[in-house]
């Protein structure tokens, strides 16, 4: 898909169309027009619309990618969501991993999956942070990386 194009081909990649245009973006500086759905659907990379996806169809809360390119050295983006039990945020985790693996991708990490108050999956050039509500507010990472351009995904 082009930059500034229509978004009709976003449900074909993963992601939907309704959720992209609803994107609710929050820039730290100008941005150079990523403030666009357009923008940020080119900014993500294939794994990253896949895991996006895959939250989406297990129906995570609270979708958040932050973009932490110039920010932190050691991964590109987050991507946060969360569950609304333990067994829910498996499913998340589980989803994530199954259509990531179809590409032939494996976390190099997970932590927290046997709790499932926060599971933590590193794929290396992004991270997946999989919540319980109440873990969620405690960590407040969105306010602990908010010098990151952070784009709300709704679904």
């Amino acid at each position: 898909m082009a930059v500034g194009g229509s978004l009709a081909h976003a449900d074909e990649e993963g992601i939907s169309e309704a959720g992209i245009q609803r994107c609710d973006v929050r820039r730290r500086q100008a941005d150079g027009g990523l403030g666009t759905a357009e923008g940020w659907y080119a900014m993500m990379t294939p794994l990253v619309r896949e895991a996006v996806r895959a939250a989406q169809d297990r129906k995570a809360v609270d979708l958040d990618l932050l973009d932490l390119k110039g920010v932190g050295s050691f991964t590109d983006f987050f991507l946060i969501c969360s569950g609304t039990s333990s067994r829910h945020i498996q499913a998340i985790s589980d989803a994530i991993m199954e259509q990531l693996e179809k590409s032939g991708v494996s976390p190099q990490h997970v932590e927290g999956y046997a709790e499932a108050q926060w599971i933590l999956m590193d794929y290396l050039d992004f991270v997946v942070h999989i919540f319980s509500e109440q873990a969620r507010r405690f960590y407040d990472l969105e306010w602990l990386w908010k010098r990151a351009t952070r784009v709300k995904v709704e679904g």
